[in-house]
């Protein structure tokens, strides 16, 4: 950001949150293993339950959606 001015501090603090909203993104499309099918699923609308120390356990949407089915009959 050496050289650069900002017209406004708003425009500045956009700016420097780019990286973030960027790595977000990238985080949301990133495939991961479902625990229960154990295939590569998107997490959107999954469920990931991260543990101390590190380890994470990640539950796609449609396993999910399948046991609330299976619970309902």
């Amino acid at each position: 950001m050496r050289g650069q001015r900002y017209k406004s501090i708003v425009a500045e603090n956009l700016h420097a949150a780019l990286p973030h909203s960027f790595a977000k993104q990238e985080m949301v499309r990133k495939k991961r293993m479902c625990w229960k099918c154990q295939k590569d699923k998107s997490t959107v609308g999954g469920h990931i339950k991260t543990f101390q120390g590190g380890p994470m356990k990640f539950v796609c949407k449609d396993c999910i959606e399948a046991k609330l089915k299976e619970k309902n009959k």
